[in-house]
Order: structure tokens, then C-alpha cells, then sequence
């Protein structure tokens, strides 16, 4: 009798608050900023601030926001994009790796541990995202060859929030037989970062060519920005992790 009284109890708590679970709040916020950033005219507030944030200057976006909230306390775009930048994104991000492919092994991605794997030892990545957010995944090789590992061809970069595995399914990934520094950047964020995507479809597309080297240099750049001010955002969440293939 009392897990159904209960679960009745819980019932109309729900149906009398109009409870939302967080992840719903959340997926809200990004669309509504998404909504204010694309339909923002440039020499508007938002639009001045929707600049900065495509241009990867968020703490300037911040600044910004921060005064127009000042001025006018009441302005819901300014809430909204504030609580975009200053609300923590929490991301878990693993990589998975197989010693002499005998037992798996697990390490969060951070820089405390740095490893050094054979060709013997494939591995693969593990992304939780307990809200709705854009996501992007680059392996990079030395500093000259840049993959992006998601989204794929068949994924999006809105991704709606739960747990990934990369690569999809049993896969993995292997190491390309010849001793390597290898550097994995994810990128989360509350709005799209259009700029990632468009350095690496040029980069694609000009492989082997004389712009091969001002293109990944372009997108190593902004990596490396977005890695910079993550502490600073709570709202973007970017990790990085390297390893070394022996």
C-alpha cells in the first residue's frame, strides 16, 4: 500500500506545481538564446553581444550583458543570455582504452594523467551531457592533421543530452602505427559555435593545399581560445586531454 500511495503523492505534486525536471529548463535556455542571438540586429545590445559570443570574446559578451542588466534589471533576452553563459554546463568526458587489448580501462579526461599507448592498445570516448547543448569533438595529431570525431556525417552537433560513445557501436579507434602526440578538444556549449565547423570544412576542402597549413593553424587557435576562457564560463565546457602513441 505505500509505494502506490506514494507514487500518487508524487503524481500530483508534479500535475499541481507543473514541476519541470532541470534538463527541460535547460533545453528551454538554449533555444530561447539561440532565438535571440540569430534575430539580434547588430547594433542592438544583444546583437553587440551576440557578436562577441560568435566571435569566441565571451568574456566581453559577459561584460556586456552584465551592464545592460544594470541598466535594465527586468530585460528577460539579458537573463536569458546571461544564465546561457554563467550557468555550469556539466559534460563527463572518458577515454576508454584497452592495454594489449586484455581489460578495459576507464580515466576521466583531464590533464593530471598523461599516458603513453601502443599500437597494441585501441581506445574510444565516452561523452554524458546532462543537458541539451552543441558538441564538438576534434582528435589532432601532432599539430598538423585535425579529425573532427563529432558530430559525424549522420549527427548533429545539437546534441540532446545523454551519454555518446565515439565511435557508434563496438569500433574503435586505432593509433596509425607511427609514434604520435595526440590531442582530444571537446567543446560544449549552450550556443552553436559555427566558426569550428566552418574552419574544418575548409580545411577538408583545401587538404594538401598551400592553405592547408593557415587553415589548421586558424582552427588549432580557436581551440586553444575556446580551452583559455573555459574556466572563466562556467557555461562553456571544454576539455582537453593528450596522449602519446609509442
Amino acid at each position: 500500500m505505500f509505494l502506490p500511495a506514494l507514487l500518487i503523492i508524487l503524481l500530483g505534486f508534479y500535475t499541481i506545481t507543473d514541476y519541470k525536471p532541470p534538463w527541460v529548463e535547460d533545453a528551454k535556455i538554449t533555444d530561447k538564446s539561440d532565438v535571440i542571438i540569430s534575430n539580434s540586429e547588430d547594433n542592438s545590445v544583444t546583437g553587440k553581444i551576440s557578436n562577441f559570443i560568435r566571435d569566441g570574446e565571451y568574456d566581453l559578451a559577459l561584460q556586456e550583458i552584465e551592464n545592460g542588466l544594470k541598466e535594465d534589471p527586468a530585460n528577460s533576452d539579458l537573463k536569458i543570455l546571461h544564465t546561457m553563459l554563467t550557468k555550469k554546463l556539466k559534460i563527463d568526458f572518458k577515454f576508454n582504452y584497452l592495454p594489449a587489448q586484455k581489460y578495459i580501462t576507464s580515466k576521466n579526461v583531464d590533464e593530471s594523467t598523461f599516458l603513453s599507448l601502443t599500437k597494441e592498445d585501441p581506445y574510444w570516448l565516452t561523452i554524458h551531457s546532462f543537458e541539451k547543448c552543441y558538441l564538438y569533438l576534434f582528435q589532432i595529431k601532432g599539430e598538423e592533421e585535425i579529425k573532427l570525431l563529432y558530430p559525424g556525417e549522420k549527427s548533429s552537433n545539437l546534441f540532446p543530452g545523454g551519454k555518446i560513445r565515439i565511435p557508434d557501436g563496438f569500433e574503435w579507434l586505432h593509433p596509425s602505427g607511427k609514434s604520435e602526440l595526440i590531442t582530444l578538444y571537446l567543446v560544449a556549449f549552450r550556443y552553436e559555435i559555427k566558426d569550428l565547423e566552418n574552419f574544418y570544412n575548409e580545411l577538408k576542402m583545401n587538404s594538401g593545399s598551400e592553405k592547408n597549413t593557415i587553415l589548421v593553424n586558424k582552427l588549432l587557435s580557436r581551440l586553444k581560445n575556446e580551452y583559455t576562457q573555459a574556466p572563466d564560463i562556467p557555461g562553456l565546457s571544454v576539455g582537453r586531454y593528450q596522449f602519446r602513441y609509442e
